[in-house]
């Protein structure tokens, strides 16, 4: 026989026995998806914002059916955790609703630079220098961090600090994860204090 042929012969019939050893495989290994993960997921805003405490909303949904809490996602509030319960089978009560507060008023009209800052324009790397550029060391830093983390476009820099617009905030947390000053905090709709002090000076005041 040619020894083509031979070679070719070889070659094609490993090739077939490995297919076929493949297919096998994949039927005796395959793993069954719950269907509810999928379900959860259809309804979930799959923003992928972290507000969860999650890596994503897939990995939320998968959370969720194997018993985690469905009532933590904030972007979705009370629609999606209804279509959640409906899904699971229980009630989930109602869900809280969330918003930031940027507490600083330290604006380019009330603060000056203490130097001239040239570096990564990011707040956390400006704040590792002496507390950031502000003449005030406990306000905002206006390089945008919290801007940048938010998915919603409900942040953006105003007069050289940052501005939340309470109707695009989803209350999902990402701008206070971000912000190196600490000077973002989430507030319960329901629950808004009466008197709020915006601002983050933990200075104590002179005699």
């Amino acid at each position: 026989m040619n020894p083509i042929l031979t070679a070719a012969l070889v070659v094609g019939t490993i090739g077939v026995i490995g297919a076929i050893l493949l297919v096998v495989a994949s039927k005796i290994f395959a793993v069954t998806e719950n269907e509810q993960v999928k379900e959860i997921q259809m309804v979930l805003p799959n923003g992928n914002c972290g507000g969860c405490g999650f890596a994503g909303c897939a990995d939320y949904a998968r959370a969720i059916a194997e018993g985690a809490p469905g009532n933590l996602c904030a972007v979705g509030g009370q629609a999606v955790m209804e279509k959640i319960s409906a899904i699971m089978g229980q009630d989930l009560g109602k869900a809280k609703q969330y918003r930031a507060m940027i507490c600083c008023q330290g604006d380019e009209n009330h603060t000056q630079k203490r130097y001239e800052y040239h570096g990564l324009e990011t707040c956390a790397a400006c704040n590792v220098l002496y507390s950031g550029h502000s003449s005030c060391p406990f306000g905002c830093i206006g390089f945008g961090d919290c801007m940048k983390a938010c998915k919603f476009g409900a942040i953006s820099i105003v007069n050289g600090i940052a501005k939340i617009d309470v109707n695009k905030c989803t209350g999902c947390g990402s701008c206070k994860a971000a912000c190196p000053k600490e000077i973002i905090f989430m507030y319960e709709v329901t629950d808004v204090p009466k008197r709020v002090i915006m601002c983050s000076n933990i200075k104590k005041a002179l005699d």
